[in-house]
C-alpha cells in the first residue's frame, strides 16, 4: 500500500492555524456565562466596566505575594497557581479560616460574607 505524505505551504499552514484559533475563540466566547440578574444590577449600579488598561499597568500595582482562595471546587487551585506564578495561594474552606489567612494577603478570591 502506497502512503502519501501531506505537505503544507507556509501560507496554507498559517491559514489552518488561524482557523483553529478562530474556532477556539468562538467556543470560548460561547462558554462565557452571563452575569446573574443580581450581579448585573451590581455592575450597573456601580458603573463597573472593563478597562482598556490591564491592572498590571496601573501606577502602584505589584504582584501579590499571598492570595487567599475560597474555592467551591478544589480542582481550581492548580489553575490559579498556573496564572499566578510566584504568589503563595492559600486555599480555605470556612469564614474563620479565610478571616485568619486574609490578614497578611493582598488578594482574596471567593465568597463574600459580612463576617
Amino acid at each position: 500500500m502506497k502512503t502519501s505524505k501531506l505537505t503544507f505551504t507556509p501560507l496554507t499552514l498559517a491559514a489552518c492555524l488561524l482557523l483553529a484559533n478562530l474556532f477556539v475563540a468562538i467556543a470560548s466566547a460561547a462558554d462565557t456565562p452571563s452575569p446573574s440578574t443580581a450581579a448585573q444590577a451590581l455592575i450597573d449600579e456601580n458603573g463597573l466596566r472593563v478597562s482598556d488598561t490591564p491592572a498590571r499597568e496601573l501606577p502602584g500595582w505589584r504582584k501579590p505575594d499571598k492570595v487567599v482562595a475560597w474555592l467551591l471546587n478544589p480542582e481550581h487551585l492548580s489553575a490559579l497557581q498556573s496564572v499566578a506564578p510566584g504568589a503563595r495561594i492559600v486555599a480555605v474552606d470556612s469564614a474563620s479560616q479565610a478571616a485568619e489567612e486574609v490578614k497578611d494577603a493582598q488578594v482574596m478570591i471567593g465568597a463574600c460574607n459580612p463576617d
